[in-house]
């Protein structure tokens, strides 16, 4: 279920809500209640947190404080007192004390210390005013015998408001000296008064800086949010755009939570857009020769030298110099140190840069835009498979327990059948036998789904009946009622069955089919193997289109069955006996079927390592339909062909694979696995290195290739920079048209090569993980090789 969530204000849940929030940070929580737990001394050691705005200052402390009341040992010691999160009253030290005298009194519900407060706000003399309001704060810790707790947010805002240096002395100097008070307050970056000795604050604090949430941290916010995990790879994008921000992940889950992965990156834009005030405030906060200079970085979106900092915000090289250096003070900015005199800058948090890139432009930056559907590719549920799959090869079984837990929880979280189907053609059979796989993850990557029952029944006079039986029987499917509903149904069949008309035979079809796909439902593949067969012989003499279509949606889900209970050999004479008795047909909707039929058919031979069988199967598909014009049967024609072509590959016919990838190129020149495999192909040459290149060079070249198939370009390039050719394939895409569409790739080959690189660090965040690719792939190379098959549509 999904939790309730305050983007701004912890203070809004109620205890156990807060507790319920607080799933990450724990070793932080650990760590500061330790400190206070040790503090028994005379004198206390107080604590500053500090992090960005977001990233759970607030809910740590707040969290800190119930523990504080809920521990035994803790409680006996300390007493907590919570300021509100800003104390824009407190403009000294006396102030200070009020302010927490009243929140003592708001926290008792003692109505005598409030009206002591409301005398003591009206004193106009500020040294008696601070000393009779921390001596009220001191009896009260006397009388319960208990140290004060002080949580103070945003201290480095309340201190930049104090009138007069001297005040926070005076604070400094009771909290070094008063055992009875504790401080443990939030900053949102270091400061000048615990950074500079001169300051009062210097070296008061023990400091503790927040770091980003990790990968797994950053799913745990996710999965509090939208009550699941995003699976495989995917919440790395979403940490790397939002830095690990708790906030802004909350924010995006909230945002994404039914969205797909691509339309989850797509739709950034939107989230940024609804969120532009919390944006905003973050540049309105800066004075404006401040912000000039960081908007400036913001544009060049990369590390950058002070230099080209002064030339993008029009100023000279010492200002923005000294801009930058006040804006690194307040952690807005950080830097690298290359060499004695040189320094590289960026923005602390990588959202705002890209909030500014997309805002200004009034659209999305092409730059921003292209990055993410890079991501999308990189991290697609597929991408995060394969490296599972690949990883196993070089293991023992015993040792991939946690991969095939991993396996699971991708295929688990994916609904999408067609993605199902782009799992199942990249997994090899050796591991979906695993016996660390349970058999609902095997069976959900069968050849072929389930077809869905067919409802839109024409009603007629002299069926009303017979449809409000059918009718009945579908709302107790949708009611999951499947034993009532099978009754109806089989009322239907019995009752009918005798009947010729064509409007009666669909509905008696129907209600065969549908109890057929309920019995499938109950995992009792044997009686769903009888319906379907029953609806076979039944009517597979029946000419009628109508008729035919439910009668091959039958043979379809029979073979599903059938690979359910590991019968493949039926499977696969099943598959024959439909193509033979329905190849002749030259219906779109029949010659639809039989294509799926014969490629289905090369798809389990080849999984049965019998490949020269596959091939033959694809050879009929092609033959058949090759002159075949409608978008799904030339489809699987062009399937078909890539598919002989990995199998000629497997079996090492590297002269009869070559053509064989041509002609589907040649028919579907977008088609990015025929590059990749005809490049790993010529990778296996020495010969044929110039060809390789120079497929590599077409593919970024060929109009609409990249835009369209990116993951095909990380494939190839990952591929030729294992292969040993980093620095020409890093050549190709240098100056290439697709360049800017690959900028992660480019970065990520720059890296390999040992080149400087000084892109955005959002960038070469994903760079790395391709680099990691390239290290992976270059391992799995040197043990064995593998191709995929391309999937069943």
């Amino acid at each position: 279920m999904v939790k309730r969530f305050v983007k701004y204000n912890p203070a809004f849940l109620e205890s156990d809500e807060l507790i319920e929030n607080f799933v990450v940070r724990q070793i932080d929580f650990r760590m500061i209640t330790r400190i206070i737990r040790e503090n028994t001394m005379a004198s206390n050691q107080h604590m500053l947190v500090i992090g960005p705005r977001g990233s759970g200052k607030t809910t740590l402390v707040r969290r800190i404080a119930l523990e504080v009341e809920r521990d035994e040992e803790l409680e006996s010691a300390c007493y907590p007192l919570i300021f509100a999160e800003e104390s824009y009253n407190a403009v000294s030290a006396a102030d200070f004390w009020l302010e927490a005298l009243f929140h003592l009194a708001e926290h008792t519900g003692d109505a005598q210390m409030m009206r002591t407060y409301q005398e003591l706000r009206r004193d106009p003399d500020e040294q008696r005013l601070g000393e009779r309001a921390l001596g009220q704060l001191l009896d009260f810790a006397d009388k319960i015998g208990k140290r004060l707790l002080l949580v103070v947010e945003n201290l480095d805002m309340l201190l930049s408001e104090f009138s007069d240096k001297q005040e926070a002395w005076k604070l400094r100097h009771t909290l070094m000296n008063e055992p009875r008070l504790m401080l443990l307050a939030t900053a949102t970056g270091r400061f000048e008064e615990i950074d500079h000795p001169a300051h009062a604050m210097f070296e008061l604090f023990k400091i503790h800086e927040l770091k980003a949430l990790d990968d797994q941290e950053c799913n745990t916010v996710w999965e509090l949010i939208a009550g699941e995990k995003l699976p495989g790879e995917q919440i790395r994008p979403v940490r790397i755009l939002t830095g690990g921000n708790a906030r802004l992940i909350a924010l995006i889950a909230r945002f994404g939570a039914k969205r797909s992965f691509q339309q989850l990156l797509d739709d950034l834009i939107d989230l940024i857009d609804e969120h532009t005030d919390y944006f905003k405030s973050h540049l309105d906060a800066m004075a404006s020769k401040e912000r000039k200079v960081y908007l400036a970085l913001a544009e060049l979106w990369s590390l950058s030298t002070a230099k080209e900092v002064a030339e993008v915000a029009r100023l000279d090289v010492n200002t923005a110099s000294a801009l930058l250096n006040r804006l690194v003070s307040r952690s807005k900015v950080l830097f690298e140190e290359k060499g004695k005199r040189t320094k590289w800058y960026r923005i602390s948090e990588g959202i705002y840069n890209i909030y500014y890139l997309m805002r200004r432009r009034g659209g999305p930056s092409a730059r921003v835009k292209a990055a993410v559907k890079f991501m999308v590719s990189l991290y697609d549920p597929v991408s995060a498979v394969r490296m599972l799959i690949d990883e196993t090869g070089t293991l023992q079984p015993e040792q991939c327990i946690d991969h095939y837990a991993a396996f699971e929880q991708v295929v688990k979280n994916i609904s999408d059948r067609q993605l199902l189907q782009r799992i199942g053609a990249v997994t090899p059979k050796s591991f979906l036998e695993s016996p660390y796989l349970t058999d609902t993850v095997k069976n959900s990557l069968r050849v072929e789904s389930v077809t869905e029952s067919k409802k839109d029944i024409n009603e007629g006079v002299d069926r009303k009946a017979v449809i409000e039986l059918f009718k009945k029987g579908c709302q107790l499917v949708k009611d999951k009622d499947y034993e009532t509903a099978i009754q109806f149904f089989d009322h239907i069949i019995k009752r009918y069955k005798d009947r010729t008309e064509v409007e009666i035979s669909s509905l008696v079809v129907s209600a065969l089919f549908n109890k057929g796909v309920i019995l499938h439902k109950l995992a009792r593949e044997n009686e769903a193997i009888k319906t379907y067969e029953e609806l076979i012989v039944t009517y597979s003499n029946r000419y009628e289109v109508e008729i035919a279509e439910w009668v091959v949606s039958a043979m379809f889900n029979k073979v599903t069955a059938l690979w359910t209970l590991n019968r493949k050999d039926e499977l696969i004479h099943a598959y024959e006996e439909l193509v033979i008795k329905y190849r002749k047909r030259t219906e779109v909707e029949i010659a639809e079927w039989i294509a799926k039929a014969l490629f289905n058919q090369g798809f389990v031979l080849s999984s049965l390592n019998r490949e020269d069988e596959g091939i033959h199967k694809y050879e009929e598909l092609v033959g058949l339909y090759g002159t075949r014009h409608e978008a799904e049967i030339s489809e699987r024609v062009v399937r078909a062909l890539f598919n002989k072509g990995v199998l000629l590959l497997q079996l090492e016919r590297y002269q009869e694979a070559e053509p064989v990838f041509m002609q589907a190129i040649e028919r579907a020149p977008l088609m990015w696995e025929a590059y990749v495999e005809l490049v790993k192909l010529f990778l296996k040459m020495p010969e044929r290195l110039n060809d390789a290149l120079d497929f590599a060079r077409k593919y970024v070249e060929t109009p609409g290739l990249v835009e369209q198939s990116i993951e095909g370009a990380i494939k190839l390039f990952v591929e030729l920079a294992a292969s040993g050719y980093a620095k020409e394939a890093l050549g190709i895409l240098v100056d290439s048209p697709a360049e800017s569409h690959l900028e992660p790739l480019v970065v990520a080959l720059r890296l390999y090569t040992g080149e400087e690189v000084r892109s955005a660090v959002e960038i070469q965040e994903v760079a790395k993980d391709v680099v990691k690719r390239i290290e992976h792939r270059r391992s799995v190379r040197e043990k064995t090789d593998e191709h995929a098959l391309a999937s069943c549509l």
